[in-house]
């Protein structure tokens, strides 16, 4: 991790044409602040969307704009029925340590997903990546977590999760941050209070706790603690703005590392 990290995220969609297809175009913006410098990594994509009868799929072609990395994604959801839904995805430019890119590594990413919701209330997922990285180093990332509302009136809300990963490198003697194993632990709590609404508009705080453990390859468990206070603002019926600060702490090669952060987002239809 650098001492100060960025990363934003700006998508355009298109209108839906025949109700089945949009384009869009994408702009995804990576920095990191390291000892020695700073390294970015800037990605300009466009792409289209096909959604129909709760299937989708989604072709993007990007460009580095700070090298000569051409690559694309593609992306695969299906929903079987009122439960159960699977996603997958390829990536020929996924995302590595900026480090990495430094060196001028790339890699590609094969993903695969299965949710399961049994109503509005409870729901679980079950999530697995790989990523090939060029200098011979395979992460594989397996994620799995289970949420579910244990309080609920007309203007709060309160859920509780559980989550788990495991994750693993073939290689260890890298640049960047390569753990031969690791594995994490956490609960969570979330709570959004409507705090003022007056038609269309409204006023959402949300606050958030997790906590738990994280154990690395050769190192003890170590604790986990993240903790997040924000707002959510529905301007209008379709614009929407959320910002929030927070602060956490989490072990990287037996060091603890605590850092105070920011989130912002903003969405609307025109």
């Amino acid at each position: 991790k650098g001492a100060r990290d960025f990363e934003s995220i700006t998508r355009l969609n298109g209108p839906w044409v025949q109700d089945n297809y949009r384009i869009f175009t994408q702009y995804k913006h990576r920095m990191g602040d390291y000892r020695d410098g700073k390294i970015r990594d800037e990605r300009l994509g466009i792409g289209a969307e096909w959604d129909s009868k709760q299937k989708s799929f989604s072709f993007m072609a990007s460009q580095d704009l700070n090298g000569d990395h051409f690559g694309f994604d593609v992306n695969w959801n299906h929903r079987l029925d009122d439960y159960w839904r699977y996603n997958l995805g390829f990536s020929t430019q996924s995302d590595i340590p900026l480090q990495a890119l430094k060196l001028n590594e790339d890699a590609q990413s094969y993903t695969a997903g299965l949710s399961w919701q049994a109503n509005e209330s409870k729901q679980a997922s079950l999530q697995y990546q790989a990523t090939d990285i060029s200098d011979g180093n395979l992460r594989q990332e397996l994620s799995a977590r289970y949420q579910q509302n244990m309080f609920m009136q007309p203007h709060h809300k309160t859920q509780f999760g559980i989550s788990s990963y495991l994750g693993r490198n073939s290689l260890d003697q890298t640049s960047y941050f390569s753990p031969k194993e690791s594995i994490s632990v956490g609960v969570d709590f979330n709570h959004d209070w409507l705090t003022w609404r007056e038609y269309e508009q409204s006023l959402t705080q949300k606050f958030s706790l997790t906590t738990g453990f994280y154990k690395q390859n050769q190192f003890d468990a170590e604790p986990v603690v993240d903790i997040r206070y924000g707002h959510q603002w529905q301007l209008t019926r379709t614009w929407g703005l959320q910002y929030g600060v927070g602060w956490g702490m989490h072990p990287y090669d037996g060091e603890k590392e605590k850092k105070w952060y920011g989130q912002l987002g903003f969405e609307g239809k025109f």
